[in-house]
């Protein structure tokens, strides 16, 4: 596989709008890197740095899976659903805390982020923060990721490796959560063709630029609002609600059939497209995970617990 030269990217002067934001109370960008282990994510995030700071972005922050933990907690923890849920919600605090912070920061996460419920919790969080936010996804194959995992100091076990990449589930720009989303493709070449590792791989500099930078925060639902604590009050008008909807899509979705829509009746405007059959335990993971975010502050009262509970739904099923 042949590739480009590094082109070479044009310098910017950040616009006098950002300048300004960025000396108020306006929150920096959330970019999130996803992909396979050992694709070049790391490589990726220090050049995206360097690009935005030669750029005029200051302040510049990378979070990976190392903020809290030695080596072997981090390969220890995706061993464990539980390590894994505890090490999640620890990164999302981390991102939150940095975002809420009074430094003006361009927030890039370096971690796997293979679940679409982790990734939408991020999206979540940059919306409450009313903040841009994207997803930039390094696409490699299984037999790159291994060779590249072979190079580390302190490799994965292939054991590990294999299963990670069993259980990544790819982004899909068509969902709410994982827009805009930019792709750069690793691989190992193989015969005559040249490697494409992250080191030399074209990057979408001036895409995310643009789209980061340059574009409008985004909104916060009144189903999002931001407030210090969730009330008992609230948090029983979600479990009803989720329970509600859950019973809907089981009952209604084989009639409906594959692209069929369900309709919720006391909500006329929400729809939820089926895109396969969904058996009751993934539903009930699916609402115990959105139950949780809501505990933590993720999702707040507002006018539509269903809808909001059903755009999750389409995010991550």
């Amino acid at each position: 596989m042949k590739i480009s030269p590094v082109p070479r990217t044009r310098k910017r002067r950040p616009p006098k709008k950002f300048q300004k934001l960025a000396s108020d109370s306006f929150q920096m960008p959330l970019l999130v890197l996803t992909g396979y282990p050992c694709s070049g994510k790391s490589t990726i995030a220090q050049r995206l740095k360097d690009f935005m700071i030669e750029n005029g972005i200051k302040d510049v922050s990378i979070l990976d899976d190392y903020f809290d933990s030695e080596y072997e907690k981090v390969a220890a923890q995706y061993t464990t659903k539980r390590r894994l849920t505890d090490h999640n919600n620890c990164m999302r605090s981390e991102v939150l805390r940095r975002l809420s912070s009074n430094n003006a920061t361009f927030l890039i996460v370096d971690a796997l982020n293979y679940a679409r419920s982790q990734r939408y919790e991020l999206f979540t969080v940059a919306k409450n923060m009313k903040t841009t936010f994207g997803i930039l996804f390094c696409d490699t194959d299984e037999a790159t990721s291994s060779f590249l995992n072979s190079q580390k100091d302190e490799p994965y076990t292939e054991e590990l490796i294999k299963d990670l990449v069993a259980r990544y589930e790819r982004p899909n720009s068509r969902l709410s959560g994982e827009k805009p989303l930019f792709e750069v493709v690793i691989r190992k070449g193989l015969e005559d063709d040249l490697d494409q590792f992250s080191r030399d791989v074209r990057l979408p500099f001036d895409d995310i630029y643009d789209c980061l930078i340059l574009a409008k925060p985004l909104k916060e639902n009144a189903s999002v609002s931001v407030s210090n604590k969730t009330s008992t009050c609230f948090m029983q008008e979600v479990d009803k609600a989720t329970q509600a909807v859950t019973k809907q899509i089981l009952a209604s979705q084989g009639q409906a059939g594959i692209g069929g829509l369900v309709v919720f009746p006391w909500e006329p405007d929400v729809h939820y497209q089926v895109k396969k059959i969904v058996s009751l335990p993934v539903l009930m993971r699916y609402r115990t995970q959105f139950l949780d975010m809501t505990r933590k502050s993720l999702v707040q009262s507002g006018t539509s617990v269903t809808k909001i509970f059903v755009d999750y739904l389409k995010s991550v099923v």
